[in-house]
């Protein structure tokens, strides 16, 4: 996947902006999320798509979520909780989906060091 492959695109590089991209992204995760869980279902999966269309989609929309999280910072979303452009649930959610992201490279990054230490021996 490119990072091309995204479907965070804030008309310009305002806060506003940005907020209402990375809503709509979340909104998509979440039709995502349900897509997954309901295509092996056989009332849902003929209009679904195929299996792999929606894992793409879903892929894409992790990509979307990271893209958003680098390109929000953690004070930027306090201020616009404060600005009354996210509710509270939505700010937190944002906070917790980036510590997570941060978990998970920490995670990476120490796997790809343990598997180099191993080559080496």
């Amino acid at each position: 996947m490119t990072q091309a492959d995204t479907i965070f695109t804030p008309k310009d590089n305002s806060l506003e902006e940005r907020i209402k991209a990375y809503r709509s992204v979340v909104g998509a995760w979440y039709n995502a999320e349900a897509s997954l869980k309901a295509m092996d279902n056989d009332e849902w999966s003929h209009t679904l798509g195929e299996k792999e269309e929606i894992v793409k989609a879903h892929d894409i929309i992790l990509n979307s979520l990271d893209t958003a999280s680098k390109e929000i910072s953690l004070n930027e979303m306090k201020q616009a909780k404060e600005l009354g452009l996210l509710s509270d649930s939505e700010a937190q959610e944002f906070i917790n989906n980036s510590r997570q992201e941060e978990i998970q490279k920490i995670h990476r990054n120490r796997q790809k060091s343990n598997s180099s230490k191993d080559r080496q021996r």
